[in-house]
């Protein structure tokens, strides 16, 4: 049984869907992080004491 299931998982995640998803979650990520390094002073609730 265990391995029909390693055999499913590997299956599953060999496909190239799986990868294009990954890389586009990652992209959203780092596409966000830099629009909240450029504008989130803009929404930051404290202030900077330098």
């Amino acid at each position: 049984m265990m391995n029909y299931t390693k055999s499913e998982f590997y299956r599953v995640f060999i496909t190239k869907e799986i990868y294009i998803a990954a890389g586009l979650m990652a992209g959203i990520v780092l596409l966000l992080n830099g629009a909240l390094h450029f504008f989130g002073e803009s929404y930051a609730n404290v202030r900077n004491k330098a």
